[in-house]
């Protein structure tokens, strides 16, 4: 279960990023969710490249199929500590919910071992946020 709860983060509130907010066809984003993860400083190369193998592909299919707007990871040094940081960028808080569940739905399909488990090993603490975005200029009106 925590490992389901943990990578529903993953989508939802798992990754868009700001590179996505610049000039772009098709829908704005209005809505930044964030899924923080904490890593020791000697597993983000892994934990990297387990979410590129089992993130990336569920969301760019989300992406392709429109239920979200972008999706990127964010690293951040702090002390001892990586901050892992997927981005998800949607075009209401519901839409930005609603990935999340339908991430998690997609990963549970996945074969045992490829569900997020190693990930939430290597970084065990998190945090989510969901921003509105209510001012700002990503190239076009917004």
């Amino acid at each position: 279960m925590r490992t389901a709860v943990a990578l529903a983060a993953l989508v939802v509130l798992g990754s868009f990023g700001t590179s996505v907010l610049v000039a772009q066809e098709g829908p704005r984003p209005n809505v930044v969710a964030m899924s923080e993860w904490k890593c020791p400083i000697g597993n983000l190369g892994e934990a990297v490249q387990l979410s590129n193998a089992t993130s990336r592909p569920i969301h760019q299919e989300m992406i392709d199929e429109g239920l979200i707007v972008g999706w990127n990871i964010l690293t951040h040094l702090y002390a001892d500590e990586w901050n892992l940081i997927f981005v998800t960028l949607a075009e209401d808080i519901d839409s930005a919910i609603e990935s999340g569940r339908e991430f998690q739905r997609r990963l549970q399909q996945r074969p045992e071992g490829e569900r997020g488990e190693r990930f939430v090993e290597l970084c065990p603490y998190h945090r989510d946020n969901i921003y509105s975005i209510s001012h700002g200029d990503a190239g076009t009106d917004m």
